[in-house]
């Protein structure tokens, strides 16, 4: 970046001499006859103008996509119940939203549910299978004490119902008796969404808790061009005035609305990003184009709405120039045309205020 300064006699643009003021202009600022403007050094400083020394350079072609913050399947998980229950709250009450808990946190406690009519079949049940249990058991000591008589294939035939038998009967106690579901965070992370209340009536997949880790979060932008997974070497998206680096992860190999979906990881989680957040997502193919790399507020737009920049082609002379340009990332933008050859000094910052000049 350049300052204005005082007492500069810079030639820029090939070495073009200044042109001087119009007669009577003295310090003040005014549009030249050829389109060009005399902005005197007091004035460049109280405007605050800034400038960047560029020159053509081989650039990445970039192209520009919309995209959404998502979360990393390994870094976010869902809390649901396996049975349906009435919801007690652990010691220290139910986690809220925003909340950080560690992995194996204690979240909500799950009574079990029965109804006094599914506490009667299952009784039932057991004393029939209680019944049965008596009679393979004395069947099966029956035949092994004439193991001799019988053969050996029937009293394993017996042994086994009986053991069959068993474990049915040890099976419906256990669900007869259920003890309590504790339900517990499998990662650490933030409380995304509490679906919780005590007292509340919960079933079995009930979504209660989500969980996320905010710092491995990822970005999903969707393309037209279904060649485009192949050719990409960089990626970065905006997120709330900061840029973010992406690492590209993979492509989807089934189109959604004919679009196919790109995922990308998010190198470094600025504190702004939320889940579902939209984004502009700049992805760097490993295509070349040949342009002059400039920050993305140097462009400005003339009386007709056709893109300008600012050249600054003495210490106090600014020449407009239309030009064609395309991003290169989400604050860069490559000028393919319009500008002088070889190194130009652009207006980087200030470059609005230049066209109200008159």
């Amino acid at each position: 970046m350049a300052f204005a300064h005082g007492g500069e006699e810079h030639s820029h643009g090939g070495g073009a001499a200044a042109t001087p003021p119009l007669a009577g202009s003295g310090n003040k600022p005014a549009r030249l006859p050829d389109g060009s403007l005399f902005l005197p050094k007091p004035v460049q400083r109280l405007l605050a103008i800034r400038t960047t020394l560029s020159m053509p350079q081989t650039l990445a072609l970039t192209v520009q996509l919309n995209g959404v913050v998502v979360t990393d399947p390994n870094a976010s998980a869902t809390v649901q119940p396996l049975m349906s229950g009435q919801l007690l709250a652990p010691e220290g009450g139910f986690p809220s939203i925003g909340s950080r808990v560690e992995k194996g946190a204690v979240l909500a406690i799950l009574e079990p549910a029965a109804s006094n009519t599914d506490k009667g079949d299952q009784q039932d049940k057991i004393a029939e299978l209680r019944s049965l249990l008596g009679l393979a058991e004395k069947k099966a000591e029956r035949l092994t004490s004439i193991a001799g008589l019988v053969s050996e294939m029937d009293v394993d035939a017996a042994r086994n119902e009986s053991d069959v038998l068993k474990a049915r009967l040890q099976a419906l106690q256990g669900s007869l008796a259920q003890q309590p579901e504790t339900l517990r965070a499998p990662l650490a992370g933030i409380i995304s969404t509490a679906n919780v209340m005590l007292g509340q009536q919960a079933n079995a997949g009930d979504k209660l808790f989500t969980i996320i880790d905010p710092s491995r979060l990822q970005v999903e932008a969707l393309t037209y061009d279904p060649g485009l997974a192949w050719r990409i070497g960089g990626a970065s998206a905006m997120i709330e005035g900061q840029r973010v680096a992406l690492e590209f992860v993979g492509a989807s190999q089934q189109l959604r609305n004919q679009a196919l979906p790109l995922r990308f990881r998010v190198k470094a989680s600025p504190l702004v990003m939320s889940v579902g957040q939209p984004v502009k997502v700049a992805v760097q193919t490993k295509q070349q184009i040949k342009g002059v790399p400039l920050p993305a507020a140097s462009l400005v737009h003339d009386g007709q709405m056709e893109p300008v920049l600012w050249v600054k082609t003495s210490a106090e002379r600014f020449t407009p120039h239309k030009v064609k340009s395309q991003p290169l990332d989400v604050d860069t933008l490559a000028v393919l045309e319009g500008l002088p050859a070889g190194r130009v000094r652009v207006v980087t910052q200030g470059a609005a205020l230049l066209g109200q000049v008159r």
